[in-house]
């Protein structure tokens, strides 16, 4: 009756100690998976500026080329 006791007993711990490397592992993938979010996150708010970027750029070269036709225009007429 006590070998029996016995391996009930580390076949417990065994369990509780596979339980418990189980949850790290857990634990360890969803750390990885909230940092993969975070640069997802991170990356798409990277993108969005990168394109009011370009748009605001645009808008400049826009802003430029009529400041330069305009110019042209200016040293026309004073000639």
């Amino acid at each position: 009756m006590l070998a029996y006791r016995e391996r009930v007993s580390y076949h417990e711990s065994v369990e509780e100690e596979l339980k418990r490397n189980i949850e790290g592992q857990v634990d360890v993938v969803l750390r990885m998976e909230e940092e993969r979010l975070l640069m997802i996150k991170d990356s798409k708010e990277v993108r969005e500026k990168n394109k009011a970027l370009i748009f605001e750029n645009e808008d400049y070269r826009q802003r430029i080329a009529l400041f330069e036709s305009e110019l042209e225009e200016l040293k026309v007429q004073v000639r």
